[in-house]
């Protein structure tokens, strides 16, 4: 077999001395494979490992005493999104199942019916899936930058066109070409946005992440949109339930995600106040951003996350609409920071955004 299929590295991260031993022997029982295997007794040595070493999968105890159950996977693929975990829990309930994939798990595994057979299966499996990610993710990235290369060549053409270089225009064709420029512009951002959408689900982007006070970027990211929201005499205010909230993430994801909600805020409200919240329940960080636009309709919701879902609009707002792909790429940033984003609507009232992300102190 190809070297690159039987040739594994892999991170174990096992608090008990003896399942990590037990693991070790079930692995080494195949003659097939060459595996090399690491082990971290804590999950922080374990992330320090992922960071310092290249590894294709990871076997993670979800009965680790410091972070059990969701929080380590949570905490793992936040710092490491790369990285393929395979999950081993003492059992398992079919509610946890879609919870923990969603997180970021690529399977998941009893460890009282632990066998070499299994477990070489899923490891397998798993790094297969994962080269697959990478070929794919190549792929999408050299059409893209084929594509915008065509795209940059067609828009300069068109800009000479309306600037006059081949001669004057009327009102009818200059109008012609302000079009065509514009969709050139949703073209390349659709481009771009498909790139980072692939990426996001073939989790290939690496999040710089640090703890930090998530009310301070709050703030910071209001003062970036404001004015946009004064062109239009909306009000804009922060609703300040505390003071700081210390949440590990990646700044300018994040940022990314809260101006993207911010934008359709602003974009679908004619008049009327946008009020953005944070607060803490439950060990998360709730933030809300709550807006009197047009709002969205019951049947648009069930869908509203999805690839390429575009909400049914009136003409004056068809041409505001964005590639399809931010609400499903905010959704997958939340998610790989192991928190969540959902929305609720009423048509003519307004929207709610409400983003959840795990909560590290004040």
């Amino acid at each position: 077999m190809d070297k690159q299929i039987t040739n594994i590295t892999i991170l174990l991260i096992e608090q008990n001395a003896g399942n990590a031993r037990l693991i070790e022997g079930l692995l080494q029982g195949s003659d097939d494979f060459d595996i090399e295997i690491s082990w971290a007794s804590r999950l922080d040595d374990g992330i320090r490992l992922a960071q310092s070493k290249s590894f294709q999968v990871c076997l993670l105890d979800l009965t680790m005493k410091e972070h059990e159950g969701y929080e380590a996977l949570s905490i793992l693929t936040s710092h490491c999104p790369a990285l393929s975990v395979i999950a081993l829990t003492e059992n398992i309930q079919a509610s946890d199942i879609r919870r923990m994939y969603l997180i970021g798990a690529k399977d998941i595994l009893v460890k009282n019916k632990l066998n070499t057979t299994d477990l070489l299966r899923s490891i397998y499996s798993t790094k297969l899936s994962s080269i697959k990610c990478i070929e794919d993710s190549n792929i999408v990235h050299a059409m893209s930058n084929q594509f915008r290369g065509i795209l940059a060549n067609a828009k300069a053409s068109v800009d000479m066109i309306r600037k006059g270089s081949v001669g004057d225009l009327n009102k009818y064709q200059i109008d012609l070409c302000d079009v065509a420029l514009h969709n050139m512009n949703k073209i390349n951002a659709l481009a771009s946005d498909f790139v980072e959408y692939t990426d996001l689900v073939k989790g290939s982007v690496n999040f710089v992440k640090r703890e930090e006070d998530i009310v301070k970027t709050i703030k910071e990211t209001l003062a970036v949109i404001r004015s946009d929201a004064e062109k239009k005499n909306l009000r804009l205010y922060f609703d300040e339930n505390v003071s700081n909230a210390m949440v590990l993430y990646d700044r300018d994801s994040i940022v990314k995600l809260l101006l993207h909600l911010l934008h359709n805020s602003i974009t679908f409200t004619e008049q009327g106040d946008i009020v953005v919240s944070c607060s803490i329940k439950d060990k998360q960080v709730i933030i809300q951003i709550q807006d009197t636009g047009i709002g969205i309709a019951e049947s648009d919701l069930q869908s509203i996350f999805e690839p390429f879902t575009l909400i049914q609009l009136t003409d004056e707002y068809k041409r505001k609409q964005g590639s399809g792909l931010g609400l499903a790429i905010s959704k997958k940033i939340a998610q790989l920071h192991g928190g969540d984003l959902q929305i609720s609507s009423k048509i003519r009232v307004g929207t709610t955004y409400t983003l959840t992300l795990p909560f590290k102190g004040s």
